[in-house]
């Protein structure tokens, strides 16, 4: 996931726990991928729109995955973070409930 997030890595091979270098999000170096950027007021339709932002999420992740390798320690790492930003998410999609529900 680092080389997706545009965090410095060195791949050693499949047995040997690659370095990773952290940067703040709001650090300098941070690359946000191409689609995390647009006119989301312009969108016909926004569902749809997220749909395809997952979409291409999931393929960017799989990919650094795949050409990358990922050790049990990136996994729970991964886990995490996907488990905070799927709760983040499903509270802002929810609305929010009426008084006496």
């Amino acid at each position: 996931l680092g080389a997706l997030a545009g965090q410095g890595r060195t791949h050693r091979g499949p047995d040997v726990a690659p370095d990773v270098t952290v940067e703040r999000e709001d650090g300098p170096g941070q690359q946000q991928p191409a689609w995390a950027s647009a006119d989301d007021t312009l969108s016909k339709d926004p569902a749809r729109d997220l749909d395809r932002l997952l979409d291409r999420f999931r393929d960017g992740v799989r990919d650094a995955a795949r050409d990358h390798g990922v050790t049990p320690g990136q996994l729970a790492e991964a886990r995490r973070h996907l488990a905070t930003a799927a709760a983040r998410i499903d509270a802002l999609l929810k609305p929010e409930p009426r008084p006496g529900e």
